[in-house]
């Protein structure tokens, strides 16, 4: 194991500390009969073959926005408290990361009444970064930007134990191919452990005059978690991806395909809700 990957797992592991101090206080909002992944706080790291390690972190602190919403779960909840960042790409010459900016939801649901949960919500505002070296070695940046993107998260229950998810969320308006979407079921084995098996793809690009990059990951995966809502949860992880990433550009130092692929592993913790 890499000591870039055990930094990053003792990071998780102390943040979570200071995450579960506030989960009491936003539970109210993040049930977890909701069974879908609304964490107030949450952190994940993975590692791959010829791949540095990629991180993901979302914080929110989310409440409901109307006393029906606060009473029963069902209606609008979330805030500006929202953030997310996702790093896509990490290596010598080129770091590719996104992140987002207050959330809407709202659920169709009260927890618990229905076989079904559906949260459509709408993201405020996300942005694509890209780093990379010019031909002069300088190091130099293209963005994009976009605004008001739908998604949604959904669980349907056969029954106390199976449960299937889908989530998904759009990257941009002009590119519809350009989202994240997985698929998925989980399996609550015996309390507090959950087993889930899931299938993720991710589509992205950032264009500019003198650079461009664009990537595309299909990921399966299965996960154990560990889940004991407010008070936090973790969940091994073990997977196959495929990355693909195509830099070009008349600025650009080094420029062309990449790829990797294989076996990574992971690890994540968050407090609130890790339905799967």
């Amino acid at each position: 194991m890499s000591t870039n990957y055990r930094f990053s797992i003792v990071v998780i592991l102390a943040f979570l500390g200071m995450a579960t101090q506030y989960a009491g206080n936003a539970y109210a909002a993040t049930n977890d009969k909701l069974d879908v992944n609304l964490s107030v706080i949450y952190l994940g790291t993975k590692t791959q073959k010829d791949s540095n390690t990629l991180s993901e972190a979302i914080v929110q602190f989310p409440f409901p926005l109307s006393e029906h919403a606060r009473d029963t779960g069902q209606g609008a909840f979330g805030g500006i408290t929202y953030y997310d960042n996702k790093s896509l790409v990490s290596d010598p010459t080129q770091l590719v990361s996104e992140f987002g900016i207050g959330r809407i939801y709202y659920s169709y649901s009260v927890p618990g009444d229905t076989p079904y949960t559906f949260v459509p919500f709408v993201t405020f505002y996300r942005e694509f970064w890209y780093s990379y070296k010019d031909n002069a070695g300088k190091n130099s940046e293209v963005k994009g930007r976009s605004y008001l993107l739908p998604g949604v998260l959904y669980t349907y229950r056969f029954n106390e134990r199976v449960a299937f998810h889908f989530d998904s969320e759009i990257y941009s308006y002009v590119e519809m191919n350009n989202n994240r979407s997985r698929i998925g079921f989980s399996y609550s084995l015996a309390w507090p452990w959950i087993l889930s098996a899931s299938f993720e793809r991710n589509a992205w690009d950032i264009d500019s005059n003198t650079a461009s990059v664009d990537g595309v990951s299909r990921e399966a995966s299965f996960k154990v978690i560990f889940r004991d809502p407010p008070q936090g949860n973790f969940a091994l992880v073990v997977g196959y991806g495929d990355a693909y990433r195509d830099s070009f550009g008349t600025s650009l130092q080094y420029f062309g395909e990449t790829r990797s692929m294989g076996t990574y592993f992971g690890i994540e913790a968050s407090g609130g809700v890790l339905a799967w």
